[in-house]
């Protein structure tokens, strides 16, 4: 392997995944470079998540915050690994997951932590063996999510064969020095989504540096509805604005706002141009989303997607757009009390 086997810690946080649980540890404790502990911390799951995490030997801990930041801050509280590793309960980390962000990490003490590539998968085997595909629509908003303009650039979603510094990796797949996530500097418990962003931003200002390694790859099956999707992106516009990360993926809101005062004011200034203004944005839109649609619905060879990834795309950019700015009205986290 090449390298000295380190103290890492894996920290799982779920609630109710029984369905996958079993599938996401076998992975975890198969990898090439095995982990001093793996840590499951538990939302009080109604299910048999926990029984089924102590039988494959994982330490189980719980937490009271109901949050995925307050899960993996409770579980950094208690790991003794000198590296902490992220990664969800319905997600399948590739053998050598570990091994190749340990490898970039340990190359300088300036990289603070290192995450790889998420892939989308359309199809859940469950701990049972029983196979679950996911619906029409959603695999239009997979592949939607797997491009430019579906992901901003997003290293959650879109797939980078390069390695490079980045702004922010994917807490479904990451592996920090515990120094730079443990204690005051680490998850905000409170938030409820853009917590990885959050504190990716904070590592950078204390000088931290952030790689991407595209050969560390997490597979990710969502198992969500499109209600689901669309009630997630409105969370996630909402808390990202309330956090002030502010990236690529805000764009198409204030895009949104600034149509919007064009078009109220040729009304009111010249009524003749507001057909105007009302149209041709939305050609370009459509312009931009057909094309990217059909270009991926070629390389794919899933002729499908012409009509499932439009849909896709609307709801990434619409509803994130519409929680996006609905955060920006309410206070935001650094003004208030309990994240002072």
């Amino acid at each position: 392997m090449g390298v000295e086997n380190p103290h890492i810690t894996v920290i799982i946080p779920c609630k109710n995944n029984e369905r996958s649980i079993a599938r996401t540890l076998e992975a975890v404790f198969s990898q090439t470079l095995k982990p001093t502990e793996v840590i499951v911390v538990d939302g009080h799951s109604t299910d048999n998540t926990v029984k089924i995490a102590k039988e494959l030997g994982a330490k189980v801990l719980y937490e009271e915050y109901r949050t995925r930041a307050g899960a993996i801050k409770v579980g950094i509280g208690q790991a003794t690994g000198d590296f902490v590793a992220t990664t969800d309960a319905d997600c399948v980390p590739e053998k050598h997951w570990l091994e190749n962000l340990f490898t970039v990490i340990s190359a300088s003490a300036a990289i603070a932590g290192v995450g790889g590539m998420v892939m989308n998968m359309d199809t859940e085997f469950s701990n049972t063996g029983s196979v679950k595909g996911e619906g029409f629509w959603i695999k239009g908003i997979n592949a939607a999510q797997n491009t430019f303009i579906g992901s901003a650039n997003s290293i959650q979603a879109k797939q980078i064969g390069v390695e490079r510094n980045i702004n922010s990796i994917s807490g479904a797949n990451c592996l920090y020095r515990k120094s730079f996530v443990s204690g005051q500097f680490g998850y905000n418990p409170n938030l409820k989504g853009c917590e990885d962003k959050e504190l990716n931003r904070r590592i950078r200002r204390r000088g931290g540096i952030l790689r991407y390694v595209p050969s560390a790859i997490v597979f990710h099956y969502h198992g969500r509805s499109v209600r689901e999707f669309a009630k997630k992106m409105l969370m996630y516009g909402r808390e990202a604005a309330r956090a002030r990360t502010i990236d690529l993926q805000a764009i198409p809101a204030f895009l949104m706002v600034a149509y919007l005062i064009l078009f109220t004011g040729s009304l009111f200034f010249a009524p003749q141009l507001g057909v105007l203004f009302l149209a041709w944005p939305t050609c370009i839109y459509l312009t931009v989303v057909i094309s990217a649609t059909f270009i991926a619905a070629l390389k794919e060879k899933t002729p499908g997607l012409v009509l499932s990834m439009p849909v896709g795309y609307c709801l990434i950019h619409f509803i994130y757009s519409f929680g996006f700015l609905r955060g920006l009205l309410q206070k935001p986290y650094s003004e208030l009390e309990a994240y002072r």
